[in-house]
């Protein structure tokens, strides 16, 4: 797969998101592929890795849960045989309307036939708490216990 065809791959996975097409965009990502979010996540079910098109399912139909929406903003995309880094921007709303940008970085790892194997996002997970709904997020208090 050229540079070329795995920027399009990936930016086709984009596109996807925007129209909010789940079948678009699993048709992105191999069947057993791995998609991890940061731990810090996991207070609200979406952190950890998924597995398969089925785990991936699950974690984009628990975010409208926690959150009002988002859109991602990809600026670049650096690719170097079949690894993919996107270096961009999301706009995330909270459930009650305030807006937040934060940075992300997504890498991509694709498999022969181009379809993402491995997907794992990095943002501020701090920011990202903040701007969700505050009866689905248990933050630890320090001392207490897991």
């Amino acid at each position: 797969m050229s540079p070329t065809d795995a920027e399009k791959r990936i930016r086709a996975a984009y596109e996807a998101f925007h129209r909010r097409d789940i079948d678009a965009i699993l048709s992105c990502f191999d069947p057993g592929v791995v998609w991890v979010h940061p731990d810090g996540m996991r207070e609200v079910g979406l952190g950890g890795p998924k597995h398969g098109h089925d785990g991936i399912r699950e974690f984009l139909t628990r975010v409208p849960g926690v959150l009002g929406g988002m859109i991602l903003d990809p600026h670049e995309f650096l690719v170097d045989g079949d690894r993919v880094m996107v270096l961009g921007d999301r706009e995330v709303t909270s459930r009650d309307g305030r807006k937040a940008t934060l940075r992300f970085v997504h890498s991509w790892t694709l498999g022969k036939d181009g379809s993402a194997v491995h997907f794992e996002d990095y943002f501020d997970t701090v920011e990202m708490f903040r701007l969700m709904d505050p009866d689905s997020v248990r933050v630890p208090q320090p001392g207490a216990g897991a």
